[in-house]
């Protein structure tokens, strides 16, 4: 048994993505360490960094520089989360 997968399985896939924790599930990870973080409007979701500078890029691929904190969940799924790891994973 495996025992617990950072960020998801964040060697193979984009950390705090769904399909990074889906990927935990199907190897067999008894724990999944994430990292919630609250949007301006009061909504949780999955990132390790405030900035998501790091992780996310806009539709023309830019690197945004806003915080999580600054932003409401709407504005956040504006982004992707994926392209950064790999272009495989874009859209994520």
């Amino acid at each position: 048994m495996k025992l617990q997968a950072h960020r998801g399985v964040c060697a193979e896939f984009p950390e705090n993505t769904m399909i990074a924790f889906q990927a935990a599930a199907d190897q067999g990870y008894a724990l999944i360490e994430l990292d919630p973080k609250y949007t301006a409007d009061g909504q949780i979701v999955m990132l390790h960094d405030l900035y998501l500078k790091r992780t996310a890029r806009d539709a023309d691929g830019g690197i945004p520089a806003a915080s999580i904190t600054e932003l409401t969940l709407a504005q956040a799924r504006e982004f992707e989360y994926g392209s950064w790891f790999h272009e495989d994973f874009k859209g994520e």
